[in-house]
């Protein structure tokens, strides 16, 4: 009977927590200049075997540029043939993967000319993005790109110069566009005529590009594979978690990719700061989250701000400081591709004074009031002992020093508002709850307490 009533009790929670991310999943649609670096095939994995917190709307092929001009859709395809392989057993873990019939439904190449823009240089991939847009849906569409921006410029360009300037505006309101660098010159052009258009610009340092030249170095997206703990992207870790014994998908994995032994995906921040974990809020760049951390530099144009590790400011820093985080998730979920349910590990459920949702709290306190912080009711979809890490984001918040919480890695723990802090300031408390199995998985909540 013990064993029932355990077996429900699980059900309920994962009922309760596959609803919650039915209600929160973003729209996405992926631009990859995918059969040039080898890491956008690399991102593509990672993608797929995340597609269940996404709702997945548009793969879309745009120019290879340097490498070629010209388009590799049959790359994704190749993917998505090797995806279907492991779907069934994806699915045993999570209801919420896409089949991967429908995944070849999302697949529309772009122009591999990356010049091209304007009159009469609509392609299929434009074409989509629009068609997706106008869909009746309430939730804003998050545009990925892990390359050229050609294709949401022509889109851009054709509603611009065909609808009204109320029906233009409104077009403009429904998306959110997340850039890795500018990496075909069209950003420009894009920030200067649509000036009020959530763009999210990681790597805004080559903004000049091609009046002047491309610099990695200060972009946050570089986080995903340098700075921190690089023993975590190493060709031997790759090899171990992801290309061997993880089926067709991970024999797809290369290995390498430009410049880079191992794990580079320095697209994968793009998406990785919209799945629903309790830390990332995708409407608020600015919170930071596996996505990196923003600072808004002008109406919603949103670009790379440091984040502080180890004696560090680097812009880099506020991607790298997850990576033992979301390498993890992905070594798990590699394993779902070939693993039972049993044999495999699931992230905790994070609950936050009651609260059972993904979205921050929120608590109005005054200055010198203690602030009592409780993961009560958090649990484990494995029955797997949890750990727990309670800590202050200071460089989220807006604070002129920090708070030091009490307890910090127990259930309950608490804090006091310094008495010098103002109405208007905020302080952002993180919620860890780790489980014990392997590997380790975590899962967020975020508290945002606001000084009346």
């Amino acid at each position: 009977m013990k064993n029932f009533y355990f077996v429900f009790f699980l059900l309920f929670i994962g009922l309760n927590f596959t609803s919650s991310l039915a209600q929160t999943k973003p729209r996405l649609i992926v631009m990859t200049d995918i059969g040039g670096d080898p890491d956008d095939q690399q991102s593509l994995v990672r993608l797929l075997v995340h597609s269940d917190q996404l709702d997945i709307e548009g793969l879309l092929t745009t120019s290879r540029l340097e490498h070629g001009q010209d388009t590799k859709p049959t790359l994704i395809e190749e993917q998505l043939t090797a995806y279907a392989q492991v779907y069934p057993n994806l699915s045993k873990h999570s209801v919420g993967f896409p089949s991967p019939m429908y995944l070849r439904s999302l697949i529309k190449a772009g122009n591999g000319h990356q010049n091209e823009l304007g009159e009469g240089h609509d392609t299929p991939a434009s074409d989509w993005l629009i068609q997706q847009v106008d869909k009746p849906d309430p939730r804003p569409v998050w545009v990925s790109i892990w390359g050229g921006q050609r294709e949401l410029a022509q889109a851009l360009w054709k509603i611009k110069n065909t609808r009204s300037s109320a029906d233009l505006t409104a077009f403009i309101a429904k998306l959110r566009i997340y850039a890795i660098g500018n990496q075909d010159g069209h950003e420009r052009w894009i920030l200067d005529t649509f000036p009020h258009l959530f763009f999210i610009s990681s790597g805004f340092i080559q903004y000049g590009y091609p009046h002047s030249p491309k610099i990695r170095e200060y972009s946050a997206y570089r986080g995903m594979y340098m700075t921190g703990d690089e023993s975590l992207t190493s060709h031997q870790w790759v090899q171990d978690h992801v290309v061997q014994s993880h089926g067709d998908l991970g024999k797809l994995y290369p290995a390498d990719a430009a410049g880079k032994k191992g794990m580079k995906e320095g697209d994968s921040p793009a998406f990785l700061g919209l799945l629903p974990n309790g830390l990332n809020i995708p409407e608020h760049p600015e919170w930071g989250g596996f996505g990196g951390r923003f600072r808004v530099l002008k109406n919603t144009l949103y670009t790379d701000i440091v984040d502080f590790q180890a004696g560090i400011w680097n812009e880099r820093l506020s991607v790298s400081r997850w990576r033992s985080y979301f390498q993890n998730d992905f070594a798990s979920r590699m394993d779902w591709c070939v693993k039972s349910f049993a044999d495999a590990n699931h992230p905790p459920k994070a609950v936050i004074n009651n609260d059972w949702g993904l979205t921050p709290i929120e608590i109005a306190a005054q200055a010198g009031q203690k602030i009592k912080l409780s993961a009560k009711g958090s649990s484990d979809p494995d029955g797997h002992a949890l750990h727990y890490r309670w800590w202050n984001y200071w460089e989220t918040g807006n604070y002129g020093g920090r708070v030091s919480l009490v307890n910090t890695e127990k259930m309950n723990s608490y804090f006091n508002i310094p008495h010098d802090a103002k109405s208007g300031t905020l302080f952002h408390i993180i919620l860890e709850i780790t489980d014990s199995g392997s590997p380790a998985l975590t899962s967020f909540r975020r508290a945002i307490v606001r000084v009346k």
